[in-house]
């Protein structure tokens, strides 16, 4: 599936400064900015939302193994694999606003 937003992979640039800003790779526009947090929270911060790209996407991976898991009936407990694919379903209707 094709998504809506820049797609990956995102850069840090100026980790452990008064402002840090992630980047799209190759790219001069900002995705974001963050300053006025301690360190290293901010950097974190950073980190973590750079990683969103790959995060969704093995989010989407997820979701595809465990609806295949949940057809196929090979777990003895189906209300666990359910749990489980509606919260990664929840977090990738969040990103995508489906």
């Amino acid at each position: 599936m094709e998504t809506k937003f820049t797609p990956g992979p995102w850069e840090i640039e100026g980790e452990g400064q008064e402002v840090v800003g992630i980047l799209a790779s190759g790219h001069n526009h900002f995705i974001a900015k963050l300053s006025g947090w301690a360190q290293p929270q901010q950097d974190r911060n950073a980190r973590l939302i750079a990683s969103a790209p790959d995060l969704f996407e093995a989010c989407e991976y997820l979701e595809k193994v465990l609806l295949l898991i949940e057809k196929t009936n090979c777990l003895p407990v189906p209300s666990i694999l359910r749990n489980n694919i509606e919260v990664l379903q929840q977090i990738l209707s969040k990103v995508e606003n489906r």
